[in-house]
């Protein structure tokens, strides 16, 4: 099992707000079309690699890795990396190891651990065990903060710990899902990829403004911009739209849920300048758009 990580720990920007003016660094706002053209990009050159591709996230994929027995994982790892930059443009980390959860650990060290070079093998139990003690247990995938909490409360820190504990005991505190990744860092596959992607229950299209306003056209036309992307997504899984929302942030202003069981982006649109027209006339000054 193979996981892919595009590099760059995230960072609120308020916490390096300060460096960033000393740095002379200018701040645009997100450009999602962009990541999502080279999210895509990423994934079908990690399909030459292998027919059995999860996509994760944006920035993230599982691989089944078969067949390879011709040469060692690490230069395997390398190609791929190599190959995803040569096509991209985008540095990635690779981590491979028997299960979704030591391949996310493998890719985590493939990215903090310099001698690694962007790419880590976890093959065998004594390299797991390795890169189990050196992980918290909050870092471990599918451990929320909540449960790294309560599993501090029965003296687990750490990943190793967490896979020498008793699968069955750790179930009737918490759930399967613990259960099943005590068995992951034990090189038991649980978890198999889904390289089908479930139909998503919500959309959101969203931007904020450079500076408050409450000039109705400047609005509408964010909105109108953001709903006919939203029905792109829309329209790309096939599915209706069951209800619709407007989300302007002014302080004071409730939100409008109203019903509407259609896929026609005309009709969604002239329902969303409708209800921005009943928000402004409140007279609020509104930050963000979002649909």
């Amino acid at each position: 099992m193979g996981s892919f990580d595009v590099y760059g720990d995230l960072q609120s920007m308020f916490t390096i707000k300060h460096w960033l003016k000393q740095q002379n660094i200018a701040i645009f706002s997100s450009n999602y079309p962009l990541y999502g053209d080279l999210s895509a990009r990423v994934m079908n050159t990690l399909q030459l690699f292998s027919s059995h591709v999860e996509i994760y996230s944006i920035d993230e994929m599982f691989l089944y890795l078969q067949d390879i027995s011709h040469q060692s994982l690490n230069d395997y790892g390398l190609q791929i990396k190599q190959t995803v930059y040569q096509h991209t443009g985008l540095p990635v980390g690779v981590g491979i190891a028997p299960t979704k959860t030591l391949a996310k650990l493998a890719s985590r060290a493939a990215k903090d651990i310099s001698k690694c070079q962007g790419v880590c093998v976890l093959d065998n139990a004594l390299k797991w065990d390795w890169m189990k003690k050196r992980t918290p247990v909050n870092k471990i995938w599918g451990i929320s903060t909540r449960f790294a909490a309560r599993l501090a409360d029965l003296n687990i820190y750490t990943a190793l710990e967490l896979a020498n504990a008793d699968p069955k005991a750790i179930r009737r505190y918490f759930n399967v899902c613990v259960e099943r990744i005590i068995e992951e860092l034990n090189g038991h596959a649980c978890l198999p990829l889904e390289e089908i992607p479930g139909k998503k229950k919500q959309i959101y299209c969203s931007r904020s403004f450079a500076n408050k306003t409450t000039q109705l056209q400047v609005i509408l036309d964010a909105v109108s911009l953001y709903v006919a992307r939203a029905c792109e997504k829309l329209r790309s899984q096939q599915s209706f739209s069951g209800s619709i929302q407007v989300l302007l942030y002014a302080a004071g202003y409730q939100n409008h849920d109203p019903s509407l069981t259609t896929i026609n982006t005309t009709t969604i649109i002239r329902s969303f300048n409708y209800l921005i027209q009943r928000m402004i006339s409140v007279g609020f000054p509104v930050l963000p758009a979002r649909s």
